[in-house]
């Protein structure tokens, strides 16, 4: 295996060999995992989130913002650093740019729901923590920002 530059994205985890099904590939550590047991830097803001049932997809979401925004003090300082500042998203299209450029895709409909569901669920834990909590949750690092 090797780190290589390719067409999607910016790198990717080539394989230089053929690889027998079932082969072994990659171990990672369960210590190197980011799931919903994560310790934060701010302890605080995890404890407020499982207090409110947050789903883990939106929990992650802003796991992974807040620790960005500690990045000196975050245990996952290294792997943020190694993200992509502004990743290319559907997130970031207008409805009319879904509307033109999918009109014929399959995956119009899809991405609307996509899009709409995640505006959605950002608006609710604005609404129902953020906004309560302003100090473990500062609008200027968690904000829905589409340019």
């Amino acid at each position: 295996m090797a780190l290589k530059k390719v067409e999607v994205g910016e790198r990717g985890l080539v394989a230089l060999k053929n690889i027998r099904k079932g082969e072994k590939l990659l171990f990672v550590p369960p210590s190197l995992f980011i799931t919903a047991d994560s310790e934060w830097t701010c302890g605080e803001a995890g404890k407020v989130l499982k207090q409110n049932g947050v789903p883990d997809w939106p929990f992650l979401a802003t796991y992974l913002i807040s620790e960005a925004s500690s990045l000196e003090s975050s245990r996952w300082s290294n792997y943020i650093s190694a993200l992509p500042r502004q990743p290319y998203s559907l997130l970031y299209w207008t409805r009319e740019e879904l509307d033109r450029y999918l009109e014929a895709s399959q995956i119009r409909q899809r991405a609307i729901e996509r899009v709409t569901n995640v505006v959605g669920t950002y608006n609710d834990l604005r609404l129902r923590i953020f906004s309560k909590y302003p100090a473990l949750f500062p609008e200027e690092v968690l904000n829905l920002y589409r340019p």
